[in-house]
């Protein structure tokens, strides 16, 4: 989902006035399901039992990624590369790995970021 689509949702969605996006988000999640089934699963909609439904706005309250980017912080050249966290920090067994540490964000960088972070815990273990 696009931000673009959501970010006229935004300013009311931080006051707490939510309904017109839960409602926007609620018909939205219908549109994909009803996508699915003709496509892929028929029946899904009955399989269905819970449903959680996340946006752009949801990423950017948790992660306060740009524009509510699933993949991290906005890419510069001051925070790639070398420039990321370390998968060590200072407190005893304690590692991170994911979008925000090296060797960047995407898909790729965080698979491989889980990896080298894997190793270092090996490593140490």
């Amino acid at each position: 989902m696009k931000y673009d689509h959501w970010e006229k949702y935004q300013a009311d969605y931080f006051k707490g006035e939510k309904s017109a996006y839960r409602k926007e988000k609620e018909r939205m999640a219908g549109v994909l399901i009803e996508r699915v089934e003709k496509k892929l699963l028929p029946g899904l909609s009955k399989a269905i039992e819970v449903q959680e439904i996340a946006t752009p706005l949801t990423n950017l309250r948790y992660t306060s990624n740009y524009r509510g980017a699933i993949y991290g912080w906005n890419q510069t050249v001051n925070n790639s590369g070398q420039n990321r966290l370390a998968h060590s920090t200072p407190i005893k067994n304690l590692y991170l790995a994911g979008a925000w540490t090296k060797p960047g964000h995407g898909y790729g960088g965080v698979l491989w970021s889980g990896l080298e972070c894997f190793g270092e815990i090996m490593q140490n273990w």
